[in-house]
């Protein structure tokens, strides 16, 4: 739900077709399968009208990051989707999927679980529609305004990003659930048999000066 209780935040998928020149062959193991990508699932960011109804598209992810442009392999999380519609049928790369967006004050944050990164749309219309910051395990191929301290601070498949307060310094707070397919190091046969996986919960200090994102606290449950 937005922050003034009118509206409830979502995000709409839609079919991009891709060209010729940029056809390759992409490999998933979520899928099972290797093929060549004539389309990928775009996400846009929405809002449902309670009051009024109708739903109101915001922003166009792909404008920030899309295969064709900024393409990451990431064959632990990516999936390829058979999509139907008005009697057509393809095969669609599910590259960034969207897992979640919420309310963060200034900005919606969007949670891109696939492709390990975490986006902050501004609120408005046009030029105000853009992204104001992003923070991403997947840099330089994907734009990330802040690095992060070492490598053990990285986040992989994130979920439910959400801007939770502003710390005695003024660097925002980012807490979200870091999953942990991509992990380097992290292999999986199917979902009983994993080797050097871990998830955690894990919150970070967004530190807009020094460029620089710190973790504050993170929970891991003991593995059995």
């Amino acid at each position: 739900v937005t922050a003034d209780d009118r509206g409830v935040l979502t995000l709409v998928q839609t079919l991009v077709p891709v060209g010729p020149a940029a056809r390759y062959a992409v490999c998933s193991k979520v899928s099972e399968l290797c093929a060549t990508m004539d389309a990928y699932v775009d996400n846009r960011v929405a809002r449902w009208n309670l009051t009024a109804g109708g739903v109101r598209r915001l922003y166009d992810v792909a404008d920030f990051a899309n295969p064709v442009d900024n393409f990451v392999s990431a064959p632990e999380s990516i999936s390829w989707e058979d999509c139907y519609w008005a009697g057509n049928d393809t095969r669609a790369l599910d590259w960034a999927h969207a897992s979640a967006v919420s309310d963060g004050g200034d900005h919606y944050i969007v949670s891109l679980r696939n492709i390990d990164t975490v986006l902050a749309v501004g609120k408005g219309d046009g030029a105000d529609a853009a992204v104001a910051w992003s923070l991403s395990s997947r840099a330089p191929a994907i734009n990330s305004t802040f690095a992060f301290g070492d490598d053990a601070s990285m986040f992989y498949n994130p979920h439910d990003a959400q801007v939770v307060g502003v710390t005695g310094d003024d660097a925002l707070r980012l807490m979200l659930f870091d999953d942990g397919n991509n992990r380097p190091g992290c292999e999986t046969d199917g979902f009983d048999e994993e080797a050097g996986c871990f998830s955690r919960a894990v919150r970070y200090a967004l530190d807009f000066d020094a460029r620089v994102a710190t973790i504050e606290w993170q929970f891991e449950y003991a593995t059995l």
